[in-house]
This record gives structure tokens, sequence and C-alpha cells, in this order.
């Protein structure tokens, strides 16, 4: 049996995986000899088999694997599908030669490769596709009609769709993007639309989106579209030199792939000086001008000050011949960095998560402290409390006694809610200032229905199915979901607010809308029992019922929400739960200063007599 090899492709500057088709042994197979009619059928049923293309071949495999879990016997391959073993493997050899990514994986064993693939007219070919929001993959399997397949395959955040039938028109990946870029902008409510591109030049992740690019420069025309390119300029200490050849390379990858970017901005330590911005220009096809200097800053929040001293928006505007006669008014944000770097007060406020390793996983609540810290002129300490450490509660009394204020954060699965539960429980038995976001909010529901309701076995059916008492549980409308990728209670949703409440004073309103990531719920069965007991629901979603804030009247401030308030908090709008947060934990802080401060007598103003 012939023995097929391809070796790896090179883009850029990183491989192409390596692709191979290697047959079960390496010596040369036998001969295959006629078979014998079967007695009891007639030779027609056994040698009369119906042709069937190499293409309907292909794609009878590629669904077959998308099927499977991990790699498949090229011997299960040929049973399953009727096919001599022989054709299975010419059949995947011509599929590589397609582009098609087969690893081997041990010596008989077949897989697909981190790539999506769709079959055109019989033409098999290759999209790398990772790291795609879902949106964007469930549209790509609707326009391929109902016959499409959307199968989650082994690998990092990795989507294969697999079209059982050749659509007329095939969903193209970079006709997505593209048509994702464009959304905004075809409402005809926006003059310019930004569209982020993360990752490297030369990622196989990001080569759908620059070749989007580059088509979309193409379609829109030199004026109505900018590329602005962000590369690094490091500083050698040793040799005392910044070095330009990491953006000349950069540059150089980009244009392999059909885009000229028409900005370029150089993140360095040190100020680019004049000839460094030439030689960039010179070699990367760009007007001197067009070198944007992107210095370390001090704090993100400068960026944009930077960058308008730099000049970027008026270079960019020039590029897309837009006129402007009017500067960009910054005095807001001007002030926001005023009260952000000159605080008038210190608040340490504990963050209690199952991640806090990681503090990019609460990095909006991270940033929302910012924005409600300068607002309340004060600077907010967080201090990152990681659950699972508060499961003794002689622990847990220490680790937050000297806190200001305690919020528990939103997570997923049973790992560390114990530790949660005792954070709920001490600051609600302390009077310390509490939000909970999400599961946050359900673990004081829960602390709340074990430690004053009495109900022991209290818990949410999230992480006890079983439990007798499920006051936290799933919400009607997930049970019958069994697909878990994307598919939780999303977006914004209304929330009614009851006037006597505490909420109603944060947002000085009836009705509003928040964002929601969640599966789980308040379980209104216990509704009137919490209420008698004092844990008052104070928010209702008005379509379906379904509990939104939660807070404790008897508390100077315990509210408990479970929409993502964190995910709406802005610079120039700090979220109010954030802000009255921030206010209420400053006052706790100036009580326990004032106890703390031991009461001086007046002096006592004593006349000499004299006779």
């Amino acid at each position: 049996m012939r023995r097929f090899q391809r070796a790896a492709t090179v883009r850029g500057s990183r491989p192409w995986h390596p692709v191979s088709v290697i047959p079960d042994r390496q010596r040369a197979p036998i001969p295959d000899k006629p078979r014998a009619p079967i007695p009891d059928k007639p030779r027609a049923a056994t040698l009369d088999r119906p042709k069937v293309p190499a293409a309907d071949h292909t794609l009878r495999i590629l669904t077959l694997l998308a099927h499977q879990r991990g790699p498949v016997a090229a011997q299960t391959i040929a049973t399953q599908l009727d096919l001599p073993r022989s054709s299975v493997y010419h059949l995947l050899a011509a599929m590589e030669a397609h582009g098609f990514v087969v690893h081997l994986e041990g010596d008989r064993r077949w897989g697909l490769g981190t790539a999506a693939f769709e079959l055109a007219g019989g033409y098999a070919r290759q999209e790398p596709l990772a790291r795609l929001g879902r949106p964007i993959v469930a549209h790509l399997a609707d326009r391929a009609g109902e016959s499409a397949h959307l199968a989650v395959m082994t690998g990092r955040d990795v989507l294969y769709i697999v079209e059982e039938r050749a659509p007329r028109r095939p969903a193209l990946i970079t006709d997505e993007i593209k048509r994702n870029i464009r959304l905004l902008g075809d409402t005809g409510e926006y003059d310019i639309v930004i569209t982020e591109i993360g990752g490297c030049v030369g990622d196989i992740e990001s080569l759908p989106f620059v070749e989007a690019v580059r088509q979309l420069k193409f379609e829109l025309g030199e004026h109505d579209t900018l590329v602005i390119h962000l590369t690094l300029v490091p500083y050698l200490q040793s040799a005392g030199e910044l070095k330009t050849k990491p953006t000349q390379h950069s540059v150089r990858m980009l244009l392999e792939n059909g885009v000229q970017p028409d900005i370029i901005v150089c993140r360095t330590e040190h100020p680019l000086p004049q000839d460094i911005r030439r030689k960039i220009a010179l070699f990367c096809n760009v007007q001197v001008s067009s070198v944007i200097e992107a210095i370390d800053a001090e704090t993100i929040y400068d960026v944009p000050l930077l960058m308008q001293k730099e000049r970027l928006d008026q270079r960019a505007l020039y590029m897309m011949d837009l006129y402007n006669d009017r500067d960009a008014d910054l005095d807001a944000w001007k002030g926001f960095l005023g009260r952000l770097k000159n605080p008038g007060d210190t608040l340490k406020i504990g963050l209690v998560g199952k991640y806090v390793e990681l503090h990019d996983a609460y990095k909006s609540i991270a940033e929302a402290f910012i924005h409600a810290g300068a607002a309340n002129e004060c600077k907010v300490q967080l201090e990152w409390i990681q659950s699972e450490t508060l499961v003794d509660e002689h622990h847990c009394a220490e680790v937050l006694r000297d806190l200001d204020g305690v919020l528990v954060a939103p997570g997923f699965g049973e790992r560390g809610i114990d530790g949660k539960i005792n954070a709920v429980r001490f600051v609600r038995e302390n009077n310390i200032p509490f939000l909970g976001i999400c599961l946050g909010m359900q673990m004081a529901v829960i602390e709340y229905a074990r430690n004053v309701m009495g109900i022991e076995d209290a818990h949410s059916s999230e992480m006890e199915p079983d439990t007798p008492n499920p006051v936290i549980s799933m919400m009607e409308e997930q049970k019958t979901v069994t697909d878990k990728g994307g598919t939780m209670r999303l977006g914004a949703y209304t929330c009614k607010l009851k006037r006597d409440s505490l909420a109603h004073q944060i947002y000085g309103k009836t009705q509003i809308s928040e964002r929601h990531r969640h599966r789980y719920e308040f379980n209104n069965d216990y509704q009137d029992r919490f209420e008698k007991a004092g844990l008052r629901p104070t928010g209702i979603n008005p379509d379906t019922n379904l509990v939104e804030i939660v807070e404790l009247k008897s508390h100077p401030w315990f509210v408990g929400v479970q929409f993502h308030p964190e995910l709406k908090s802005t610079v120039m709008n700090p979220h109010p739960l954030f802000v009255q947060f921030v206010r209420a934990a400053l006052t706790y802080n100036q009580q326990k200063r004032t106890a703390d401060t031991p009461e001086r007598s007046a002096p006592v103003e004593t006349v000499e007599v004299v006779d």
C-alpha cells in the first residue's frame, strides 16, 4: 500500500499542522482475492453495490468522525461505512490533499485536527476556527440548512462544523465575520464602527479574521476603512536602545496576508525618538505621522489623553477623509483621573471568590470598584480572598474582621461554597456592608435559610440535586436544555423594584434593566417564608416573576443581586450599586475609626484667686 506523506506548510513564521496519512502496515499489502458469492443471497446483492461519489464518501467520514469522541480506527470507519479499508486510506489521503488536517495517533487511529471543514461541489476546503463566539457558529449552522451538524470536539474551545450535504452556497466563516463587523454600521446610527481583533498576526486563530479585514477593505474602499496595527518596540537594557525589528516583521507578516496597515501604534517603555519613527515608517510603508507612540502609562485610564497628545484621533479622521472642526471634550475624563489619582480616603473591601488566583476572572468587578471609588473620592483596596480558605469559622472571622465591606463573587459549581456561606454569615451578624452577585446572592439566600429560618438542609439544586429544600433551583426554561454551551439566561432583562426598598433608593427609579448570566434562580416556593423572616425580594422580573434582588431590612447595607451590575459600569457612568456599596463601606469605616478613638475630656479652665 502506498504511503502518503506531506511536510508542514509554513505560513508567516508559524508552522501549519504537519499532516500525514500512514497505512496500518509498513509492508506491501496482499492483493485482494475475488470473493465467492454468498449462496443464500443473489450475486447482484453482493457485487452490484450502488456507486457513491468520492465526495459523498468524504462527507460520510466527516459525519462519522464528528459524532465520535476522540480518534477513530481506520477499520472502524471501513466497517461502519461499508467500505474497503484501502478505500478509506485513499479517501483520507484525498481529503488531506484538499486541505483537511488528519492526525495520526498511535499506529492505526485517526482523528481531526483543530480546524472546521466544509465540502462544496466535491472540493474539500479548510477554514481554521477557534475561540469563536457561539452566535457566529450557530448562524453558520443555520445557513448550512437542516442537515448541518454542530459538534464540539476535543481541544481548547475548538468547534467543528460538518455538513452532510453541500449547500448551494458555502457558509464561509469570513462572510460571517464581515457580516458581524458591518451590523452596527448598516443601522445608519453611527459614523465610525471600531472592531478590535485580538491575538497576534500569524496565529492560526486570527487567520480568518485577518482575511475578513482584507476582503472588507477591498469591498468598502480606501476611505471607508482604516487598519490600525498595534506592535511592540522593545528596549534592550544591555544595548541601551530601542529595536524596531519586531515591528517590521509583524507588519511584513500582515502584508503576507494581504493587509497593509494605515497607522502603526507602537507599545514602548521609552519615548520614540524621531529617527526611530522615520525608520518604522520607511520599512512599513506608512507616513511618519502615522507612527504613534503608546508609552507605558501609570493607569490604563491615562491612555486616551496620551493618544490625544499623539494626535491619533486627528490622523484617523484625516485618513478616512472625515472633516471635524471641534476638539475632543475630555474634561469629564480629566476630572475622573483627578479623583482617581488624588483619593481622600482608603477602603479595604474583600472580594470572596473561588478564582481569585487569576484576577482577570473578576476584572469587570475590579474595574467597577475603581469607577465607584473615584465617584466617592476614595481608593478601594481589594483584598482577594479564596473562599476555600474560609471553611473554618474562626479563620473566616480573622480574615474578614478588619474589612470595610465584603463582596461575594459569581461562580459555578460546589467548590468553595461553604467558605462563601461562612463569609455571608459573618458580615450579616457583624453589620458589615455586603454585596452578593449571582452565586453570591444565592449563597446569601442559603445562609439565611439555614441559620435564621432553621432550614438546615437548605441548598441549591446545582450543588445538591436531591436536596429536600432547594431554595435555589434550576429555572423552568432550563430544565429541558441538554446543550450546556451558551444556553444560559443571557442578556439584559427588565426588573421592577419595590418603592420602599434600598434598591429603589440606589437606582432612583422603579424599573431597571440589567445583564444576566445564570441557569439557577431563587425558588419562588419559598418567597413568602423568606419575606416573613426578614430577607425581602425587592426586585422582580415582571415577565417571568423571577426574583432578581434580595435585601435584609435589619442590616445597614445587605444586598444580593442575581444579575451582573459590573458589566454596565463605565468611567462616565459608574454603576449605582457599586457607588452606593462603596459609600456604605466608607460610612462603616468612619464609624469604626470614631469608635476606636478614645474620647478626650474637654480642658477645664482654672482661675487663680488672689486675696
